[in-house]
Order: C-alpha cells, then structure tokens, then sequence
C-alpha cells in the first residue's frame, strides 16, 4: 500500500485530504513504518511480553495489517505484539519531535499545520535515514509525551489540555537542555518517579503561566500560538530537584547524540519559522481543526474515502 505522490493535493473537493497524506510516502517515513514492524521493544515491568510501537503511515493502516491474520487466534496475537496504545501516526510523530524540540507554539498550531513545520525542519537539518537507535528515541519521546500527557490529564486542569502537554514537554527539554535520558526510557518504556514527580510540578507552573497570559487576553488557545507566549514560559523559574539532576545524561552525551544524527551546529529554529509563515498559506483551510478546539490534542487527520486515500499497485 503507497500513496500515489503524483496526487493532485486539492483536486477533490469531495474528500478532505491532509498535508500529512502526501509526505507519508518519503523515504523517511517508510524506514520509520519498517522499523516500527521489526524492532522490539522492551517487554515493560511487570511483564514478558515484548511488544511493537505501530507506526501507522496511512490511516486505517493498522486495522488492514491485523484483518490480514487469517484466524481469530492470530489477530489475537497480533494485537498483543502491536498493542493499540503504541500506535502512532505522522502527526503524532511530529507533535512528539516539535515538542521535544522546543516548539509548542508550533505544536499549538494544529495537527496539520505542525507537521508542516516537521518536515521543513527535516529538509533544513538534512536528517539521515532513520535506523535503529533512532526509532528507540523517538519511542522514548513518544512515552515521555504520553504520560506527561497523562499526569496533566489526572491534575484536572480542564480545557486546553493538548496545549498544556506541548509546553510542558517543550519546558522540561529547554530547562534540562535535553538531558533527559531518552534511552533509558526505551529501555524501561517508562519514566522515573523522579521524573513524573517533577512533570506534574512543571505543568502546574506552566498552566498557571498560561493562563494568566498577556494583559486582557481571554483566549488561552490563540495565546498559546504565539511565540511570545513560548518566551513567557521559559521565564518561569523551577529548580531541578536533586533526585532528578543524577538521572540527567552529560552535555557531552546530548552532543554526541544530535551528531549521530547529523544535526547541524546552529539551530534551524528560526527560519523554520519563517519558512512555516510562508507555506501555511498553501494549506487548505478546511484540513485544520476547528475553531476554538485544542489543536495539539488531536491527532487531527481529517477522514478520506479510502478508495481515494490508498492505491494497490
């Protein structure tokens, strides 16, 4: 199953397709669906059972793979090797990896527009082909988004949710300056107590930051688009706990990391911005969220026919 990339973007009105659709068949993202099939990841504590985290390229791509198991049984199994709440799809990819990278008003912006971003941001860095390593720290950002994620959703902040997760995401990676053991997470397919501990104290900062905002402004969901309100929040000061700072990795580890992976001296950042600013246009109007709804919460893949989505070849 491929997406036909010749597809004309916005020739049928008929059906809503995403920008998600149409970067789903670069290289990167089939390396990232192979990986996903054939890497195992650590069976979690508690348990022996290793496991996939599902990579799902195209929609509906997931229940496809499991209705092809000719029997009841074998469904079964496929369903605890690649159980549901380790599936992904590409706007999840992006929303883990822009958070991760310091951009929660990107994030902010719609599942759609926030992919966008992603993949301007790949072309300006000039990643390498994922491999092994790679999709394991993809996975750990994934589990580190999910329970943060999770924490905020059990300190019961109310609406904005998706928003806060982005930010608090986005906040620990600045202050720690991304030395938060990615691997280890693999590894454990969890996060510390330390760890978790320290998320719900930083998203409760983050949320009141939030939403006191600027002077007069009521809408937390338009404020927390803006670049300014990034630059709010990373003046709030936390000190990292103790029990937290001996989990931290080195400076020269996260070096040696992005290097590995062939990230370029000086950040992308802001002309990934620029560059967003001039591309968003491009992108129908009726393929982002609706008005006054979180944004990053959702995955926010609009629904195509399926005969139009996918092409056997």
């Amino acid at each position: 199953e491929i997406i036909v990339p010749k597809i004309s973007q916005y020739a049928n009105s008929q059906n809503k397709i995403s920008e998600s659709d149409f970067a789903s068949n670069e290289e990167f993202h089939i390396e990232i669906q192979k990986m996903s099939r054939s890497v195992w990841a650590p069976a979690k504590k508690g348990s022996q059972q290793e496991t996939h985290w599902y990579y799902e390229r195209a929609r509906g791509q997931y229940q496809v793979d499991k209705e092809r198991e000719s029997t009841p049984k074998l469904k079964r199994i496929f369903s605890d090797r690649n159980p549901t709440n380790q599936r992904f799809t590409k706007t999840d990819l992006a929303k883990y990896e822009n958070s991760w990278d310091q951009l929660p008003h990107i994030v902010s912006l719609g599942s759609q527009k926030n992919f966008r971003a992603y993949v301007l941001k790949q072309k300006e860095e000039s990643l390498q082909i994922p491999d092994k390593y790679y999709f394991s720290l993809v996975v750990a950002k994934a589990i580190l988004f999910r329970k943060t994620d999770g924490i905020i959703k059990r300190l019961d902040f109310g609406p904005y949710k998706g928003n806060y997760v982005t930010y608090t995401v986005a906040f620990l990676s600045k202050l720690t300056g991304k030395r938060i053991d990615l691997e280890k997470i693999w590894r454990e397919q969890d996060l510390s107590p330390a760890l978790q501990t320290f998320i719900g104290r930083l998203a409760s900062e983050v949320r009141n930051n939030i939403t006191e905002g600027p002077s007069g402004s009521r809408n937390i969901s338009e404020w927390c688009k803006k670049k300014d309100c990034w630059e709010s929040v990373q003046k709030i000061r936390v000190e990292i706990p103790a029990s937290l700072k001996t989990e931290l990795i080195s400076e020269d580890d996260v070096k040696k990391r992005d290097e590995y992976f062939g990230k370029p001296g000086k950040p992308v950042i802001p002309n990934i911005e620029y560059l967003l600013e001039q591309e968003i246009q491009k992108i129908p109007a009726d393929t982002e969220e609706s008005e006054g709804s979180e944004g990053p919460e959702d995955d926010g893949e609009v629904t195509v026919s399926e005969k139009s989505e996918v092409l056997q070849i």
